[in-house]
């Protein structure tokens, strides 16, 4: 298991030398917490070498993002009237696409 994993993004998974015997759990030098250690070998397993490299941590989705439709009507608005402020085209989408915009009030 050493050897495939090299000297790469996961030096604390490699083995004890073999004249000592170590008890894992009791060494204050091992970098990760067993349940990392465990995710990232399950990936291992799952997916090869490939599944070690670095991953995006750019989230999957945004809590605030508005629908791909209403942004586009949006940027159409402000691309045509660009002096119209954020209420203004609030206003005249919340008139125009009921269905569309779900408002807080």
């Amino acid at each position: 298991m050493e050897s495939e994993f090299g000297g790469g993004r996961a030096p604390s998974l490699r083995r004890p030398s073999a004249r000592r015997r170590v008890n894992v759990r009791c060494v204050p030098a091992v970098r990760y917490i067993r349940k990392t250690g465990y995710k990232i070998y399950s990936r291992y397993k799952e997916h090869g070498l490939f599944a070690l490299t670095d991953r995006s941590r750019r989230p999957v989705r945004y809590a605030n993002q508005l629908p791909q439709q209403v942004e586009s009507l949006i940027v159409n608005l402000k691309r045509d009237k660009p002096h119209w402020g954020a209420r203004k085209i609030r206003e005249l989408l919340i008139k125009s696409q009921p269905p569309l915009i779900e408002t807080k009030r």
